[in-house]
């Protein structure tokens, strides 16, 4: 790093000549951010939901800016939550889950939480949130949503 001073502020640039920068272009080159989302979503799910059978009922997936690519500092993270039940332990995976992607992304994070049968009722209903969700749902843990945002 090379720190410029301007003003009040100080500016950074990459100091790409500096013996470590090539240490730390590689470990760059390899992060994969949406994996590692995914792998730690998948984790709390087995955390709340223990049952493999019943961890395969459960989807989340992530929608609206992020999903979408075009977030920008000021953006909340919005996930998709489908449970079986909207019981306690439901809420508390959603809970949970805001909690630990709010510590992975340091974005606020805003749960849908909801069921197959409840996202049908909203599919018949015409509510607007799915097409928001078929427009940019991108899986994340479980079952893919798209069938259950698919027009009957």
């Amino acid at each position: 790093m090379t720190a410029t001073r301007v003003g009040g502020s100080v500016l950074y640039d990459l100091n790409r000549a500096h013996l470590t920068f090539p240490a730390i272009d590689a470990a760059f080159q390899h992060l994969d951010p949406w994996h590692e989302l995914r792998s730690r979503t998948a984790g709390v799910i087995d955390l709340h939901y223990p049952d493999p059978d019943l961890a395969a009922t459960v989807s989340v997936a992530v929608f609206g800016s992020v999903a979408r690519g075009d977030a920008d500092l000021e953006s909340d993270m919005d996930l998709l939550v489908v449970t079986p039940l909207l019981d306690e332990n439901a809420q508390a995976f959603a809970d949970d889950l805001a909690l630990q992607a709010r510590r992975w992304t340091g974005q606020d994070v805003q749960i849908y939480l909801t069921t197959s049968a409840h996202l049908a009722d909203a599919r018949v209903a015409g509510d607007p949130i799915i097409d928001t969700l078929r427009a940019d749902a991108r899986p994340l843990a479980g079952q893919d949503v798209t069938p259950l945002l698919a027009a009957s």
